[in-house]
Formats: structure tokens, sequence, C-alpha cells
């Protein structure tokens, strides 16, 4: 099954990174669910998924199949009784593939909202002194029409290593590719990729041998200044957070089942503030005061 595929350590933290409580629960206040949908997807138990909402509160998912053909779903309106749905194929990794284990799954909308970035990344079965672990699958979907306008495998881009994405505030996809150090030898390399949304054209941003924030600011400063901030260390947090210590709750009174993979959000609109909590990709479940 793909939930036993997928078992890692994106886990937990992963299927919890966009949870929160609203704050009105958190004061108190009592929240009652207001209404659910659920997509046209067929549901994978405990299989992990990808989850944002966009500036205009349009959520997106993606959810994986066996085959290869990942469906992502664009969901507007899901506050409201009749949500608007639209489905599409994104490439993503297959059961014939030698993977390890699963590790990104993130969606992003770029700061202009016209472009959204699907990010898969997996541990590959490789021997255990290849060094070049993980490949990375990355989309460009146009927003206006929802299509895929391009696609890229970072090893066909020539980047190698532990791979994770991430997008900035200049709109830039920026892939950090970390090459451990022979056992007993040298000292880890880390090299800073910059792809242009939605060309996925490759750039190198900088690169250093060591590790040390003197180092990573030395080599990587004035990139990360050129994008917008104050630091490669400032950079380096928001674009690749690490894992939360410990997964957010639920909304007060709400529970899912041990077996079920979830996720939620929390905004105000129109004055009201809602959660949404996706479970296994595909149930929507909208939270309120009433």
């Amino acid at each position: 099954m793909l939930a036993a595929m997928y078992r890692t350590s994106y886990g937990m933290w992963a299927a919890t990174a966009l949870g929160v409580m609203l704050a009105a629960a958190a004061a108190g206040a009592q929240t009652h669910k207001l209404h659910e949908y659920r997509l046209h997807e067929q549901e994978e138990r405990g299989a992990p998924f990808g989850m944002t909402l966009g500036p205009d509160h349009t959520l997106y998912t993606v959810i994986p199949r066996r085959d290869g053909n990942w469906v992502l779903s664009e969901v507007k309106n899901w506050w409201q009784n009749k949500p608007e749905e639209i489905g599409i194929l994104v490439e993503g990794f297959s059961n014939r593939e030698p993977m390890a284990s699963m590790g990104q799954m993130t969606l992003a909308v770029t700061s202009d909202a016209q472009t959204l970035v699907s990010i898969l990344s997996a541990e590959m079965q490789v021997a255990p002194n290849d060094p070049f672990p993980t490949e990375m699958v990355v989309e460009a979907v146009r927003l206006q029409d929802f299509s895929v306008v391009n696609t890229q495998r970072m090893r066909g881009l020539g980047m190698r290593g532990h791979l994770q994405g991430g997008l900035d505030r200049a709109g830039h996809l920026l892939v950090r590719s970390e090459i451990a150090a022979p056992a007993g030898s040298g000292s880890a390399f880390a090299t800073w990729f910059s792809l242009a949304v939605p060309e996925l054209k490759a750039q190198l941003a900088c690169s250093n041998e060591g590790g040390d924030q003197q180092a990573i600011e030395s080599a990587c400063g004035a990139f990360a200044k050129n994008e917008g901030y104050a630091s490669a260390a400032d950079l380096a947090g928001a674009v690749w957070p690490a894992p939360p210590a410990s997964p957010p709750a639920l909304p007060a009174g709400v529970s899912v089942a041990a077996k079920d993979r979830w996720q939620a959000a929390s905004v105000t609109i129109e004055g009201k503030p809602l959660t949404v909590v996706v479970i296994n990709g595909v149930q929507l479940q909208v939270y309120g005061q009433q």
C-alpha cells in the first residue's frame, strides 16, 4: 500500500505541518463543523499528501498514485456549500521506480499568484556509497487555466545529493543540494541552485564546503541579499524551514482516526475565522463558530 511505501521521516510532521488552531478556539470559544466536502478522487487512507492555500484562499492538494500520475486538485470556495473543484494529473513517483522513502510533498504559490509549484522528492534505493540518493520532480502549473506548463526532474538538470526545494520571496525556486563527505575524510559539500518560474531553468547560485555558518555566509550571503534577505541564514530559514518540534493540534473538540493523515489551515474570510481540515487529501471539513 502507498501508506507503507511512503513511511519516512516526512511522516507525522508533514502530515500535520500546516495544522493550526483557531485563535478563537484557543481563547475558549466553541468550534463547530460548518460543512464538509469530498473531492472526486479515490481515497487512500494513511497515504501522505501535499496541501497549501493560495492568496485568495483557494485550496490545493496533491495525492500520490501508484502509476506515477499524481492528482493535483484546486478547490475554490471550499468554505461554501458548493465548492468549485478541478483536478489534473502531474508527474510524480511510481511503484516501478526504486524508491526507498518519500521526501517533500510541497505545494507553493508564487508571490505574483500566477503559478503553483509542486515539489516532490524521494530518496532512491542506491548503493551504500552512492552520494546522490535524492530525486526531485518539480512541476509549474499556470493558475489562470490550471494547466501544467513545465516539468523537470532535478537529476536531469545536474543536481545531485540530498535535495530540498522551496520558493523564495523573489519568486524563484531554490534547491539546496548536500553531498555528504566520504567516511573519515573531507567535509560535506552544499550547493544552492536558483530556478526561474515557470521556465524552470537552473543556475548555480553558490556553493560551500564544511557547512559552518561563516562559510555559508561567505559563499551565499551576497546571493541571499540579492533575493531580498538579510543573510544566508535568513534565506535558508525561510525557504527550507526545519520540521516543527511537535505536531500542532486539531481545533478543539475535533479528532481524526489514527490511521488517517491530515493537514489543516486557518484563515479569516469575510471577517469569520475558519479552519479547514483535510483528511487523506480528499475529505474537507470546515470549522468555525456558530
